[in-house]
């Protein structure tokens, strides 16, 4: 299954790319692919666990697997 994640970053977010420089960046999208949704918000808390400057996020299924 494919999940859609996204991602609300705190104002005064500092760039890390030159490509992101040209435009403000406030929100981040993945997807994620795992078995069942649980899975998946396990895996995005995991990998957002020590960012600073995230403020909320939120996941929707995109593809099943039958």
């Amino acid at each position: 299954m494919k999940f859609a994640y996204v991602i609300d970053l705190e104002e005064g977010y500092m760039p890390l790319h030159e490509w992101e420089m040209e435009k403000r960046i406030d929100e981040v999208r993945v997807v994620i692919e795992a078995p069942n949704r649980v899975t998946a918000d396990r895996m995005i808390k995991a990998v957002l666990q020590k960012s600073p400057n995230v403020k909320e996020y939120d996941g929707t299924c995109i593809e099943h697997s039958y």
